[in-house]
């Protein structure tokens, strides 16, 4: 018989004797994480503390939940054929299977989608909103970024900031490969959307009139040496 891991009192805690706490785990890859959490969960169901539909299970991806959601459903199927349970426990362990595919298992991602589908008016949303994935979600910034940049140039009032920016040497896109351009700020603001409103004023400050009088100078100097060169 293998003997108790060292930290047997802890894994109890998690799993059985705390459920009544909030904890915090701290533990290295391999250790049982994963099976703690899924005893921990089985025993809110089957000692009464919570429904299934009331605890949320967060991941960090989606196969992770896909795979904590069988281990759930393989743990609660397994304790509800034990004869060591009562009635009342093997109703609740059998009713949170049948729960299961409605469980919150998932990442934080789609956790935060259902809580806005399910709440979409009180959030302030219109109904039938949906969370775009990865790629779903760079392939919209090109298009919003195209129609920008395509009604930057069509408006008239935008040369003098245009003629700006190309003298100040400010690219839109890229030229070369590694080459920074406003199009990676448009990124990196997406990405923080929620944090512009305190740091963008809604009036952009005003463009003053070009002022080339030095380089006129600069060019008038040059054209009054041109007579003193007499190399071919």
């Amino acid at each position: 018989m293998s003997a108790a891991p060292v930290d047997q009192a802890a894994r109890d805690l998690i799993s059985r004797d705390g459920l009544d706490q909030t904890l915090f785990v701290e533990a290295g890859a391999g250790s049982g994480k994963t099976r703690q959490l899924v005893e921990r969960i089985a025993n809110l169901v089957m000692s009464g503390h919570a429904r299934l539909g009331e605890i949320a299970a967060i991941t960090f991806t989606e196969a992770a939940a896909s795979e904590l959601q069988s281990r759930i459903r393989e743990e609660l199927e397994l304790r509800s054929a034990s004869d060591a349970l009562t009635d009342e426990q093997r109703r609740r362990c059998l009713t949170a299977v049948g729960e299961l595919d409605l469980a919150a298992i998932s990442t934080l991602h789609g956790f935060a989608s259902r809580l806005l589908t399910e709440f979409s008016v009180a959030a302030g949303l219109p109904p039938k909103i949906h969370v775009l994935d990865e790629v779903s979600s760079q392939l919209a910034h090109e298009e919003r970024w195209d129609r920008f940049v395509d009604g930057l140039y069509a408006e008239s009032a935008n040369d003098a900031m245009l003629v700006r920016a190309a003298l100040l040497g400010v690219v839109l896109e890229q030229r070369y490969s590694g080459q920074t351009t406003m199009k990676d700020v448009a990124v990196e603001l997406a990405q923080n959307w929620d944090r512009l409103e305190a740091l963008v004023s809604a009036e952009p400050p005003p463009i003053g009139d070009l002022d080339f009088s030095e380089i006129d100078a600069a060019m008038a100097r040059v054209c009054g040496l041109l007579p003193h060169c007499t190399d071919p």
